[in-house]
This record gives C-alpha cells, structure tokens and sequence, in this order.
C-alpha cells in the first residue's frame, strides 16, 4: 500500500512532467518563427533638427548656426550620439538617445533649447524644426540581387523587370522593398528645322518656355467662402496644367505668325528614344539589370529568401527567349553556414557530454535515460 505522502510526490511529478511536455512542444511550434539574420535589428530613437539660411555658404552655416545648436543639444541629457550636416543654405543636425529615454520628452527638452537660442542665431537664419524619427518596423535589409539579363535594349529589360518580375517578388511574405538598377531613362528628342524657326522668330529657349508653360502647375490665388451656417473657408486655386505623361505634343502652342498659332510639331519633330547611356554593364555580353531584395525588420530572413527564389525559378519559365535571371547576391548563404556549424558544434558537445557520463558512470541505463531527457 502506497502512503499519502508517496501518492503526492507521484502526482507532483505527473504535473511537471506533464508541463515540461507542453512547454517543450510550444519550443518546437515556435521554433520557426524565429527572427534570422545577418545581423541583429537595433534602432535608437533619435530626433532631428533642420534649418534654412538662403544664400549662405555652406562654411559660415556651419559656424554661425550649426556649430552653435551643436554645443546647445550637447547639454541634453541620454544623448549617445550627435551628427550634423551642412550645406550651402541649410544645415541638419540629428541627436540619437538612449534606448530607454522618452523621445517626446527630449523634444520638449530640445524645443525649450531651441526658442532660448535662436536668439543667438544670425539673421536670416530660419526658425528650426524639430522631426522625431521613432523607431520602424518596416525598414529592412539587403538579401538577394538578380541579375535580369537578355539580348534587347536596358530600356526593355528594365520595363520587363520593372512591370512583371518585381510586382510578384514584392507579393512574397516577408519583402520589403524590391529596387530595380541599371537602365537610362527615356527621354523625349526634339529635332527642329533651324531655317523655319528663324524665318519665324522662334529660338530654342523660346520653346522651351512653350513646353514649360505648358505643364506648368502654380497656385493662382484664393479667397474666403461663407456657408449658410454662417462658417468660413478658404478656397485655393490651383492651375494644374497639363499631365507630362499624357503629353500632346501637337496641342503645344509656341508662337504667332500672321495671325496663325504655331504649334511645336509645326516646326519640330518629337520621338521618344532611350537616353544616352553613360557607363555599360553586360554579364555574357549581355545587357544586364539589377533587382535588389530587401526584407522586412523581424524577420526569417532565410525563409524569405527560399521564397523569393522559388518565386524566381517560376518566372524563369515565362520569360522570352534568350532572357534570364542570375542570383547576384545571397546574404543568407553566411547565415545558413553559421546555423550549419552551430548544429554541427551542439552535436558534437553533446556526444562528449554523453561519452563523459559513460564513463562515469559506467551504467548504460543511467547513459540511455540522459541520452533521452535530452531529446
């Protein structure tokens, strides 16, 4: 017959093993929810101060302004960093804090600093404004390159790449940003008939003025509007001008002769054609652009990466012929290989571990119950 004290020492340890179980099985669910990467997400709340000065070169900004807010925010408290940067008209100065501070209470600190020494400030220098840049969740890091490569224009490629293969990178769980590189721009090429625009009075600047005109967008004026309950609003009006995407350029008038209005496509022919390149990059001897792969902060970064690339492998199949897509850059490889070790490492000391208690104990029941709490 079992005693009381016996029958709750039993259940006591039903309990907890019961619970090291469940606690065990959560480890495991969890397990691949874990945050890989390359290196660890940190941030630092951080608050920026900008100002204008118009006309001052950028080396009396910097001793009559920055210089002068720099040895202000240096007496504020929890700062562990401060940086500025100035230039011509303009300076900035950021200030990052210690984890723990409170950033909307620096602010205040900061603005209290800044009213007591824009006094000090020269004239013309405007009033600083103060941008808290708390921490974000979105930014991310570099993990994957492509190469997008093929034997028609940069131009082409950087549609096809631009249009078809990064909506659908983009899509994969876990990316942030998907950047495309490597192409110039389109750019529309005005060919004139000198001869004409003299006989007509008409200059190169002239129709450049035209097309300006043209697209231009400025605010015209306002005014103040009385409701029927009695409230007033402004009211702002805006000329749009015309869409530079949608461009007509028949509809662009450049001048009149004789009471006729010229239009630009009177005197000048348009087409569309790819800027002039100035630098080549060709994988192959082929014409190559770049796709960069960022992913979010907190992170699997290498199963984002698995995903991209199977993601990649679908599309090579839709692409034309003679296009293909090369895995420039793979930040996770380092990752895997360093995981790749550890497990290798925590094998290994387990099995010293084990050998150890063999030969310890000498007992192979004692060695198989270890062996098993282990696992």
């Amino acid at each position: 017959m079992s005693s009381p004290s016996s029958d709750k020492i039993s259940r006591s340890s039903f309990t907890l093993n019961i619970i090291f179980v469940v606690l065990v099985l959560v480890g495991m669910a969890m397990t691949p929810l874990l945050s890989l990467q390359l290196n660890p997400t940190r941030y630092l709340p951080s608050l920026t101060v900008t100002y204008s000065w118009p006309d001052a070169p950028a080396r009396v900004a910097e001793q009559e302004a920055t210089s002068v807010l720099e040895g202000v925010f240096a007496t504020v408290t929890g700062v562990t960093k401060l940086s500025s940067s100035t230039t011509d008209g303009s300076g900035t100065i950021t200030m990052e804090f210690d984890k723990k501070a409170d950033i909307r209470t620096k602010r205040f600190e900061v603005a209290s600093l800044i009213r007591a020494a824009y006094k000090q400030l020269p004239d013309g220098v405007t009033y600083p404004s103060i941008t808290m840049n708390m921490p974000s969740n979105s930014d991310g890091s570099v993990i994957l390159g492509f190469q997008v490569t093929g034997n028609a224009s940069p131009s082409y490629i950087y549609t096809l790449a631009e249009e078809t293969l990064k909506p659908q990178i983009a899509m994969v769980n876990g990316v942030y940003e998907v950047s495309v590189y490597g192409s110039t721009p389109l750019v529309w090429e005005l060919e004139y008939d000198h001869s004409l625009m003299q006989s007509l009075g008409i200059t190169a600047s002239g129709i450049r003025n035209a097309i300006s005109n043209f697209l231009l967008q400025a605010e015209v004026g306002g005014g103040m509007e009385m409701s029927d309950q009695g409230v007033r609003s402004a009211i702002y009006v805006t000329l749009t001008g015309n869409n530079c995407n949608t461009i007509t350029w028949n509809r662009i008038p450049v001048t009149s002769s004789s009471g006729r209005i010229v239009m630009l496509t009177d005197i000048a022919s348009v087409k569309l054609k790819d800027q002039a390149p100035r630098s080549y990059y060709r994988v192959n001897g082929l014409n190559t652009i770049t796709m960069i792969v960022s992913s979010g902060r907190n992170v699997n970064n290498v199963r984002v990466a698995n995903e991209v690339k199977a993601c990649v492998e679908r599309m090579k199949e839709d692409l034309p012929a003679g296009f293909n897509i090369i895995n420039s850059i793979d930040n996770t490889s380092f990752i895997k290989e360093e995981i790749s070790k550890n497990i290798l490492r925590a094998i290994l000391s387990v099995v010293l571990l084990l050998l150890f208690v063999l030969v310890i104990s000498r007992e192979l029941n004692y060695l198989v119950i270890i062996t098993l709490s282990l696992i």
